[in-house]
């Protein structure tokens, strides 16, 4: 997420520190949040949800969970963020511009965020993570069988 003043940014999070506390309140989002040890969190906001109490779910988002899921900066910042937490483990990034960021400057930011090194390097399907816990690791093909399998 990305604004033009620290202000900007502020009042930016606090929007998605709400939005956070809808999602995370949701069964679907609980394997990310037990891969983040914050299962009790997860049980909090589910409770807050099944009771109807929206708008009190994103006061249990404290900052550091916020950081955990939610990279913030402004424009200018914003790259060199980006290759600090994220550079060399991720390929694909989702940066959320507000609407009145010009049109050159979102250009500019996307070429400079496309510079960054990616981890993906191929599919590999032996694995499955939720956040950064392992889950399963299935059977792993030979390097004979796919020596075997191409002509």
């Amino acid at each position: 997420m990305t604004a033009a003043s620290e202000d900007a940014v502020r009042a930016r999070r606090e929007g998605m520190r709400t939005r956070m506390g809808m999602l995370a309140g949701t069964r679907a989002y609980m394997p990310v949040l037990v891969a983040e040890g914050l299962e009790e969190l997860g049980g909090a906001l589910y409770d807050l949800s099944r009771a109807g109490r929206w708008k009190a779910m994103g006061s249990l988002i404290s900052d550091d969970v916020l950081d955990l899921f939610v990279l913030a900066r402004t424009y200018d910042q914003l790259p060199e963020a980006l290759a600090r937490h994220f550079g060399g483990l991720v390929d694909e990034v989702s940066v959320n511009f507000p609407a009145d960021a010009p049109a050159v400057l979102q250009a500019e930011l996307v070429r400079e965020i496309k510079k960054l090194p990616a981890a993906f390097t191929g599919f590999d399907h032996t694995v499955a993570y939720v956040g950064r816990r392992k889950l399963q690791e299935g059977p792993r093909e030979s390097e004979q069988n796919r020596r075997a399998a191409d002509p």
